[in-house]
C-alpha cells in the first residue's frame, strides 16, 4: 500500500515541476518583447558586417551575462551573432561549437526560422574549411525542411549557399541557376545579403566581361547598403582583378589606389586586415608586371609575402575534426540512450512477471557483458580514428604547403628570368628566356591548382588548360591571339598532366614564334576521352611546319622536348599541315604506384 502512495507522490512532484517550468517559460517569452533584446541582436549583427567582430562579441557576451536564462528567437540570434563573430575572426572551431548547441536549443523551443538559419551558417562554415560532404549534408537537411515550410527571406539565403556549393564542388551551370533564384527571392523579400550574394555568384559565373563587372558592382553596392563594408571592399578588388585580366591595366591600378584608404580603415592586426592587404598587394604586383614596372612589382610581391606571414593559419583543423567526431559520437550516444530507455521499460515489465526472474537475470548479465565489449571496442576505434585523422590532417597541410611553395618558387624564377631578359637587351636571348618562362609557367599552374583546390591526386584538365590559355593571352596581348578550346571534363594525375601541360605550352610557344608577323593567329585545342584513351588535337592557322614536320626552335630543342615528353606518356603522336600547323596525340593516364 505504501508503494502506491510513493508513486502518487512522485507523479505530483513531476507535474508541479513541469508547471513551474512552463510558468517560468511564459515569463521569459514576455521579457523577450523588450525592445533592448531586438536592439542587441541587430547591433551585434551590424558590428559583424562592419568588420568589427570583437565589438559584436563584447556586446553579446555582456548582454547574455546579464540575462543568462533568457530563451527566445532574439536571444538565439544574439548567440548566433557570437558564432558569426568567431567566423569573422577565422576561429571556425569556436563557431561550430556554438552553432551545434544552438541547433539543439532551436529544436527544443521550435524556433524554426532560427534553426534553418543555423543550418545555413554551418553549411557556410564547412564550405569555407573545405568539407563539402558536411556542407552538402546541411543543405540537404534544409531542402527537406522547405518541403513543409515557406519563408522567401530564408529561402533566398539558402539558394546563395546552394549556388556557392555547386560553383566550387559540382555543376557551375546549376550554380548559375541557383544564384539567379537567390537574387530573385532576395529582391522579393528585401533581403540585402541575398541580393548581394546572388550578384556576387553571377559575377563569378558569367563569362562576358561587361556583364560580370555589372553584377560585381551591384554586389558591392548592396554590401555597402547592408553595412557589410568588408564585402563591399572585396568586390571592388574583384572588379579591379576583372579589369586586369581584361587588359585594362590603368583602370585596374586606379581602382586599387582608390581602395587603399578603405583597407587602412580596417582594424589593424586583425586577420581580415592582413588577408585584404595581401590580396590588394597581389593584384598590384600583377598590374605592375603587366605594365613592365619591375621594381614596383618586386616591392608589391614582398608585401604579399609579409602580409601572408602575418595572416598565419586560419583554422584549427585538428579541433574542427574532433568536433565532427564528437557530434558523430553524440548521435550514437543518443541512439544508445533511446535503446537504453527501451530496455528499461522492458525490464520494468519483466520485473512484474515473477515467473520470468531467472530469464531476466540472465538477459541483464548478457547485456552488461556485451555493453562492456562494445564500449571497449568503441573506445579503441575512437582512439584509432583520432590518431589517423591527426596524421591525415598533418600530411594534407604539409602537402598543401609544399605545392604552395613550389608555385611561389617557380613564379619567383619567372620574375627573375623576366628581369634578366630586360637587362640583356639581346632579342635572341630574350626570346629564349620567354620560351623558358612559358615552360616553367605551365608547371607552376599545376601546383597552383593543386594548392587552390586542395585535391592532390588529380588535376582538372579543363581548368588547367583554361588557366594556361589565359596565361598566354595575358603575355601576348599585343598579338590578339584567339584560342578555341574544347576540353572534356577529365581528371588526370600529376604524372600525366605535367608532361601534357609542357607539350601544350611548347606547341603554343612554337605557333607564336613561327608566325610572329601574323596578327590574327588562331589556335585550336581539343582533348577528349574514348574509354581509357585520351585524344589530344592541336591546330593553328599559321604557315605550318616545313615539309609537315615539327622541328621547334633553337635547333630542334622544341621537337626533342615534345618527343621526350610523349615517350614519358607512352603516347603516339604525329605532326601535319592543314591550313596551318597540326599536332595529334593519343595516350593513356600513367599508372602511379601506391606509396
Amino acid at each position: 500500500m505504501m508503494g502506491i502512495y510513493k508513486y502518487i507522490l512522485i507523479i505530483l512532484i513531476v507535474l508541479s515541476g513541469r508547471y513551474l517550468l512552463l510558468s517560468q517559460g511564459q515569463s521569459t517569452m514576455l521579457a523577450c518583447q523588450d525592445s533592448r533584446v531586438l536592439h542587441v541582436a541587430d547591433k551585434s549583427h551590424a558590428y559583424n558586417l562592419g568588420s568589427e567582430p570583437r565589438k559584436a562579441l563584447a556586446l553579446a557576451d555582456s548582454f547574455l551575462l546579464e540575462n543568462p536564462n533568457l530563451i527566445c528567437p532574439a536571444s538565439v540570434r544574439i548567440k548566433a551573432s557570437r558564432a558569426y563573430a568567431y567566423e569573422r575572426l577565422y576561429k571556425y572551431d569556436e563557431a561550430i561549437i556554438i552553432y551545434n548547441d544552438l541547433i539543439e536549443l532551436a529544436k527544443e523551443e521550435h524556433f524554426k526560422d532560427e534553426e534553418i538559419d543555423i543550418y545555413i551558417a554551418l553549411a557556410r562554415v564547412y564550405e569555407i574549411i573545405n568539407r563539402p560532404d558536411l556542407s552538402k549534408n546541411f543543405l540537404d537537411i534544409i531542402a527537406k525542411e522547405f518541403e513543409r515550410y515557406d519563408n522567401k527571406d530564408i529561402e533566398s539565403h539558402y539558394y546563395v549557399r546552394l549556388s556557392s556549393y555547386h560553383r566550387i564542388y559540382d555543376d557551375k551551370a546549376l550554380a548559375k541557376e541557383y544564384a539567379a533564384k537567390a537574387l530573385k527571392l532576395g529582391k522579393e523579400s528585401g533581403r540585402l545579403g541575398s541580393i548581394a550574394g546572388g550578384n556576387l555568384l553571377l559575377g563569378f559565373l558569367t563569362e562576358d566581361f561587361e556583364e560580370s563587372v555589372a553584377y560585381l558592382k551591384e554586389c558591392s553596392k548592396y554590401c555597402y547598403l547592408e553595412g557589410d563594408y568588408m564585402g563591399h571592399l572585396f568586390q571592388d578588388l574583384n572588379i579591379a582583378k576583372k579589369y586586369l585580366l581584361n587588359g585594362d591595366h590603368s583602370t585596374a591600378l586606379r581602382m586599387l589606389n582608390s581602395t587603399h584608404k578603405e583597407i587602412e580603415s580596417l582594424a589593424i592586426n586583425e586577420k581580415n586586415y592582413y588577408s585584404t592587404k595581401s590580396y590588394h598587394s597581389e593584384l598590384k604586383a600583377s598590374v605592375f608586371e603587366a605594365l613592365g614596372e619591375k621594381d614596383s612589382q618586386i616591392v608589391a610581391l614582398k608585401e604579399v609575402n609579409r602580409y601572408n606571414a602575418l595572416f598565419g593559419n586560419l583554422t584549427n583543423q585538428e579541433k574542427i575534426n574532433q568536433l565532427i567526431l564528437d557530434n558523430a559520437l553524440k548521435d550514437e550516444r543518443e541512439k544508445l540512450g533511446a535503446a537504453q530507455k527501451r530496455n528499461q521499460r522492458l525490464n520494468i515489465g519483466l520485473l512484474g512477471l515473477g515467473l520470468g526472474l531467472v530469464s531476466l537475470a540472465w538477459l541483464l548479465w548478457k547485456n552488461a557483458r556485451n555493453s562492456r565489449k562494445i564500449k571497449e571496442q568503441s573506445s579503441t576505434i575512437t582512439s584509432q580514428l583520432s590518431e589517423m585523422q591527426k596524421l591525415y590532417n598533418y600530411q594534407s597541410t604539409l602537402l598543401s604547403e609544399v605545392h604552395h611553395r613550389i608555385k611561389n618558387n617557380l613564379q619567383l624564377i619567372i620574375s627573375l628570368l623576366t628581369l634578366q631578359k630586360t637587362k640583356l637587351g639581346n632579342a635572341v636571348v630574350a626570346d629564349s628566356f620567354d620560351t623558358l618562362s612559358y615552360r616553367i609557367s605551365s608547371i607552376s599552374l599545376i601546383h597552383e591548382q593543386l594548392y587552390n583546390l586542395k585535391e592532390f591526386e588529380k588535376v582538372d584538365a579543363k581548368l588547367y588548360v583554361s588557366d594556361l590559355v589565359k596565361n598566354f593571352t595575358n603575355l601576348t596581348m599585343d598579338r590578339h591571339i584567339r584560342f578555341t578550346t574544347d576540353i572534356n571534363e577529365i581528371q588526370l594525375n600529376l604524372e600525366t598532366m605535367t608532361p601534357l601541360g609542357l607539350i601544350i605550352s611548347e606547341l603554343i610557344s612554337n605557333s607564336i614564334k613561327n608566325n610572329a608577323e601574323k596578327k590574327d593567329l588562331q589556335i585550336e585545342l581539343r582533348l577528349e576521352a574514348e574509354n581509357e584513351t585520351f585524344l589530344f588535337n592541336y591546330l593553328d592557322n599559321g604557315k605550318g611546319y616545313p615539309e609537315g614536320e615539327f622541328k621547334g626552335n633553337n635547333s630542334g630543342i622544341g621537337f626533342t622536348i615534345i618527343s621526350s615528353l610523349a615517350r614519358q606518356l607512352f603516347a603516339d603522336f604525329k605532326t601535319f599541315n592543314n591550313n596551318g600547323a597540326g599536332f595529334t596525340m593519343s595516350f593513356e593516364e600513367k599508372t602511379v604506384s601506391p606509396l
